[in-house]
């Protein structure tokens, strides 16, 4: 459904490489985690999945994303109404911290609607609840690339 080829980030700012020479294949049914530290390019990546040009005025990048002509959600850290009515009509969820904004009450229904859910997942989430419930692949984002650490 997408496939990421040598994609290489790099911050206008200062020139520093966040990721480097990634591959990544997102196939139906894939429910993957992105952990790491702060500021080393997961939202950016996210960013860049979605649309490239939500990252060109901070970044530039190189290497080929393939979408499969999919139709594809992102919803950012900052949840809004629209974000969540273009949710219900994707087969692709790009989620930068789901569960960042709702309170623990909310969170377990949260994790069991994204368990149901028949299509992709990438997100990016440090909750361990939602690691363990909703996330079936787990990967760690660091200098070196993606270790898939679950």
């Amino acid at each position: 459904m997408v496939e990421l080829h040598n994609i290489t980030i790099t911050t206008k700012k200062d020139d520093r490489t966040l990721i480097q020479n990634l591959h990544l294949t997102l196939q139906t049914g894939d429910k993957i985690a992105i952990i790491g530290e702060e500021g080393n390019g997961k939202s950016s990546l996210l960013k860049m999945i979605y649309a490239e040009q939500m990252i060109a005025e901070y970044c530039t990048y190189e290497g080929n994303v393939w979408r499969n002509e999919c139709s594809m959600g992102f919803l950012s850290q900052e949840l809004s109404d629209k974000e969540k009515m273009i949710l219900d009509q994707c087969e692709i969820l790009i989620l930068d911290e789901p569960t960042r904004n709702f309170s623990p009450l909310t969170t377990p229904v949260l994790c069991r609607a994204l368990t149901a859910f028949d299509g992709v997942i990438i997100s990016i989430s440090h909750d361990r609840r939602y690691l363990h419930e909703v996330a079936t692949t787990v990967y760690e984002l660091t200098s070196d690339g993606l270790t898939k650490i679950k």
